[in-house]
């Protein structure tokens, strides 16, 4: 009898054992959530009207973001892209509001609420141009796949001009498109044979939302720097605080 007591008190506190851990680790994530990983010193919206059709605060903050990580990973990365459609909020924040201040782990996650990875990809001046054309296809109305850039980029789009159209059935570009009328990097005109060094979401370099001109890049092209949330983490933590502005790197001519 004495037996049979002592292992059942052995089996009462290896059980109690295991809920004390599993209800620390709930904790520790709880707390997680919570770390204060920067400041921002400007509020930004997620709106739709907001980052699917022209340059936003949000969009030039991630991909600047992106393009320091990858550079910090000892990328020579030329410059950064990103797509509206990546960013989200929760339905419970007022007006898709991020407001100045503490950008915690839980922002983040609910800011970039894609499990998805950063890539650094090697492309044709040619292409680049292509995928920018993809970004501004729908212009004036709102598309996901409305590109965002780093600051090293200045584009001028004429929506008047014929946009890029894509055949979404055979994953092909039937009409190129004429809307870029101009692309610089640093000032300098990009040229459609040189190869230039992207940084980009894995979405949207593997294809995704018709970006055609990804989907002909090989594999052996891409590297793949992991998760894409590490870029705000380390751009956060580089500065006392971060402001994003808008500074004309997206020009809409009508």
């Amino acid at each position: 009898m004495k037996r049979v007591s002592s292992i059942l008190f052995l089996f009462i506190l290896g059980f109690a054992a295991i809920f004390v851990s599993c209800s620390k680790s709930d904790d520790d994530s709880s707390s997680d959530s919570s770390t204060v990983l920067g400041k921002i010193d400007a509020d930004f919206s997620v709106k739709e009207t907001e980052i699917l059709t022209k340059e936003n605060l949000v969009g030039n903050m991630i991909c600047d973001a992106y393009k320091a990580y990858a550079v910090s990973k000892g990328q020579q990365v030329d410059l950064a892209l990103s797509n509206g459609g990546a960013l989200r909020c929760a339905a419970k924040r007022p007006d898709s509001l991020y407001k100045a201040g503490n950008f915690t782990e839980n922002m983040l996650k609910e800011l970039l609420a894609f499990d998805m990875t950063l890539k650094v990809v090697e492309m044709t001046g040619k292409e680049l141009i292509s995928t920018l054309e993809r970004g501004v296809s729908e212009l004036p109305k709102r598309a996901y796949w409305f590109v965002n850039v780093s600051k090293e980029v200045k584009v001028v789009v004429n929506i008047n001009k014929p946009a890029q159209i894509v055949d979404n059935t055979n994953k092909t570009i039937t009409s190129e498109g004429q809307r870029i009328v101009s692309l610089k990097i640093n000032n300098v005109p990009v040229d459609s044979a040189k190869v230039y060094k992207v940084a980009i979401h894995n979405y949207i370099a593997d294809g995704g939302d018709n970006f055609i001109a990804f989907l002909k890049i090989p594999a052996t092209k891409k590297v793949d720097l992991g998760d894409y949330r590490e870029s705000m983490r380390f751009y956060l933590k580089s500065a006392a605080s971060i402001k994003p502005v808008i500074e004309q790197r997206i020009t809409i001519n009508n």
